[in-house]
């Protein structure tokens, strides 16, 4: 090997091996310390922990794509505005305002002569009859589904653009 070989070597391993070890454990250990948390917070039985999972790893996703300039730049807006749709729709159903509007049913407790306990008696809302609060809850039902597919449309069809 002469020189001028030994210099190409070493020009061409010397980012390599800085990046296998010095640049990626040091992200592998920042991206785990970031995961704790969500990690900390969940459950396994409640779905919304795993739509807080998307929305954290989307909002990541967005972070990498804007600093890192992966993408060319009039792509970066476009896959960000998508990254933001979807959030933003997920945040929407996480809140769960859909039903907020709705008067709720009164609830009147009839204690029961010789027992310690007591019969619930449900009655309608005042100032709204029943018929137009049914009409409430189907308008409300009927966003609310709109909405979850639409998350999952807009996953579907843009998803795969955030990585390829």
């Amino acid at each position: 090997m002469d020189v001028k070989e030994i210099k190409w070597q070493v020009k061409w391993w010397l980012p390599t091996i800085w990046f296998r070890y010095f640049v990626r454990p040091v992200r592998r250990v920042i991206t785990v310390l970031a995961y704790m948390k969500q990690g900390w917070n969940t459950e396994d039985w409640d779905y919304q922990y795993l739509l807080d999972d998307i929305v954290f790893k989307l909002n990541r996703i967005n972070n990498r794509i804007r600093k890192n300039d992966v993408l060319d730049p009039e792509n970066v807006s476009e896959i960000s505005n998508q990254v933001k749709a979807i959030t933003d729709l997920i945040q929407k159903h996480s809140d769960d305002t859909y039903f907020d509007n709705i008067p709720s049913v009164r609830v009147e407790t009839i204690p029961v002569e010789g027992k310690n306990y007591a019969e619930l008696k449900f009655l309608p809302p005042e100032g709204i009859s029943e018929e137009e609060r049914n009409k409430l809850l189907q308008e409300a039902l009927k966003e609310y589904n709109k909405d979850w597919d639409e998350i999952w449309v807009l996953m579907s069809k843009y998803v795969r653009n955030f990585w390829d």
